[in-house]
């Protein structure tokens, strides 16, 4: 009986140190810093955050590009009312754009840089519709004296241009 216990006992003590092995290999291949799952998948991983960064990146591009695709489009538009003297349509563009400088797309430092800029450029756009009102202002309404120097008297003129008729007509009191 003795040796039968010797002999499964040295049959265990092998088991137990071919399962010893099989760990050492598993634990070199988990843990090689050339050929191991660890590295691998740390790699993987590293990878995977890179890309992911590379997305958020280019969504951010994509956002960007859009939003300001969208003010250039209404700084076009500003531009053509004014050109055609559709004053009401050009100060509704330039509402618009507020709006939209007021809530962008970016929330970084480059934020400031940029929309600075805008902000003088619709500033520039608010004073060019200012002078045209002035402009036309100035070329609706007229003041004359009247009569001599002794006699003060003025002439009020307006002048009235009705929307699709060529036609203008003089008032004056």
């Amino acid at each position: 009986e003795f040796i039968t216990l010797y002999n499964e006992s040295i049959s265990l003590r092998n088991k137990i140190d071919t399962l010893f092995t099989e760990v050492d290999g598993v634990s070199r291949e988990v843990n090689d810093p050339e050929v191991g799952m660890k590295p691998k998948i740390l790699k993987a991983l590293k990878e995977n955050r890179l890309v992911k960064q590379e997305v958020q990146n280019t969504k951010f591009v994509v956002e960007m590009l859009e939003y300001l695709s969208e003010l250039r489009t209404s700084e076009k538009r500003f531009q053509e009312y004014m050109s055609q003297g559709r004053i009401e349509e050009a100060a509704g563009t330039i509402t618009g754009m507020d709006r939209l400088l007021e809530s962008p797309p970016i929330q970084t430092s480059q934020q400031i840089h940029i929309l600075e800029r805008l902000k003088m450029q619709l500033t520039s756009m608010k004073e060019s519709l200012d002078q045209s009102l002035d402009d036309l202002l100035n070329e609706a309404i007229s003041f004359k004296k009247t009569g001599a120097d002794d006699a003060d008297g003025f002439n009020l003129s307006v002048l009235s241009a009705v929307e699709k008729d060529n036609s203008t007509t003089l008032l004056t009191s």
